[in-house]
């Protein structure tokens, strides 16, 4: 399922998975903090403007992922295969830019992001490490 060489896959803190993938030579990445916000009233946020990630519209989205995360593997088609997947049916993708229009992320190093999206309404919730393997 996974290609072969290296991968990070994201897999929650203190569960099975995250533990199996440990035990099999996984390494625990860098924090990042995942965000949470109620998108059913439009987000009045200054210096901050969410979208909903659209299909055919996804080139920023996975170009943030690609520098967050320092993993070019992470393209346009395979953004298309995941949100054309059972696992994607109720889940969104968002991008957050900042008041010039620049894309922003949201590792937990990237303290100013951040802020931005918590200025924004949106709740951190408890940071996550993805699990890597290496090549």
């Amino acid at each position: 399922m996974l290609p072969d060489g290296a991968v990070a896959f994201e897999a929650p803190n203190a569960t099975r998975v995250f533990e199996v993938l440990g035990e099999a030579g996984w390494r625990a990445g860098e924090p990042w903090t995942p965000l949470r916000r109620d998108l059913t009233a439009p987000v009045d946020a200054p210096g901050l403007r969410v979208e909903v990630v659209e299909a055919g519209h996804s080139a920023q989205f996975t170009a943030v992922h690609r520098a967050v995360w320092g993993n070019d593997r992470f393209t346009d088609e395979r953004w298309r295969a995941m949100a054309d997947g059972p696992a994607f049916a109720r889940a969104r993708c968002l991008l957050g830019r900042d008041s010039s229009g620049v894309a922003v992320a949201g590792p937990a190093a990237n303290g100013p992001a951040v802020a931005a999206y918590r200025s924004a309404g949106f709740e951190p919730e408890p940071a996550r490490l993805d699990r890597s393997r290496p090549a």
